[in-house]
């Protein structure tokens, strides 16, 4: 499929309608324009369609589309009480994080191969809607229990998301009358009918809370979905780590950092740019980690950098102020990077 030119890349897979090489289609023609680097995600993207290792299933994602626009609707003028209608571009970047799934091992099932998502858009793009809305489609679709943690710079900015999911909960009757919310949680159960059981009543625990990054006590959650909003205001990761620690307990987490560009010069976004625009490898499977660990040289000088003892191991190089990230990601089944590079880095083949 990667080889097809770029006007006669086909928008269906296997009888089923992708939304994502629909985008990825009319990137390529022109008709709609985008910069270099989403260009080359979508070219990774496109790449796993004919990837024998990860299967293509598209349920989960178009279940999701599909509970944002028929049971979501927006709250703010001018679009209050009209159903939220995702554009194009939304609907591919569901697709992106649900459709791909590796073969996990550990747990013996098909996994998400996207569990770790940066969402850098321009502002005023929706993107705090959108990713609200995911939030809420997950917290119905996703498993009995599923906990979902909203989280900003700051406590207005955090419940800005928590107040759309809970706009959109009570915008939508159904939703509604199997809800319930406070100032700071939305639980499930209708207070009329407690005794009632199943997925949507007060048996099911999960919920949707919101923090900031003043919030103290951040360690020892353990949550299903972590959605940061503005990372671009984040000095450092201290906010966010202990998120990220958090999600990194479920076999199939979701973690989603949502942003536009800053103004603060060596802030956490620009770590975080740097993690993406590094040409380490993403997707090097555990069974081959630790010879990748003990193929990362610094170029200038030629020295090996030291690795993790044994796939899932973390390795924390403060001499080159650069971590291995294996440990916590451990789960996925992929290697990651994380942290500062001051230098170029290359892989030994």
């Amino acid at each position: 499929m990667s080889d097809y030119p770029y006007n006669v890349i086909q928008t269906e897979y296997d009888g089923t309608h992708s939304y994502l090489l629909e985008y990825i289609n009319k990137c390529k023609s022109g008709e709609i324009l985008i910069g270099h680097e989403l260009m080359l995600m979508l070219d990774i993207l496109l790449t796993h369609f004919d990837d024998p290792e990860i299967k293509v299933d598209f349920e989960d994602g178009h279940k999701r589309i599909k509970f944002i626009e028929t049971k979501c609707k927006h709250f703010e003028a001018p679009f209050a009480g009209r159903p939220f209608l995702l554009e194009l571009f939304q609907k591919a970047f569901v697709e992106a994080i649900y459709i791909f799934k590796i073969f996990d091992d550990e747990i013996n099932r098909w996994v998400r191969l996207y569990q770790d998502i940066l969402f850098l858009v321009a502002r005023k793009n929706g993107k705090t809607p959108l990713i609200s809305a995911l939030c809420l489609a997950e917290f119905f679709c996703g498993e009995l229990g599923t906990r979902i943690l909203c989280s900003s710079n700051d406590y207005e900015q955090a419940d800005l998301m928590f107040q759309a999911i809970d706009s959109m909960r009570e915008e939508s009757r159904s939703l509604e009358k199997v809800t319930r919310s406070n100032i700071k949680r939305i639980f499930f159960g209708n207070p009329k009918k407690q005794k009632k059981t199943g997925k949507f009543s007060y048996k099911n625990k999960g919920q949707i809370k919101k923090i900031s990054a003043k919030t103290g006590a951040k360690e020892g959650k353990n949550i299903k979905v972590g959605a940061v909003d503005e990372v671009h205001e984040l000095k450092d990761n201290t906010s966010t780590m202990p998120i990220r620690q958090a999600v990194s307990t479920q076999d199939e987490p979701l973690y989603i950092e949502l942003t536009t560009e800053g103004v603060i010069n060596d802030g956490y976004l620009d770590e975080r740019l740097i993690e993406v625009d590094t040409e380490l490898p993403t997707s090097v499977k555990y069974n081959e980690a630790e010879d990748y660990y003990n193929g990362i040289v610094n170029s200038n000088t030629g020295e090996v950098i030291k690795y993790a003892d044994g796939p899932g191991g973390l390795a924390a190089l403060f001499s080159y102020n650069y971590i291995l990230d294996g440990g916590e990601n451990s789960k996925t089944g992929y290697v990651r990077a994380t942290g500062k590079i001051d230098y170029d880095v290359r892989i030994l083949g």
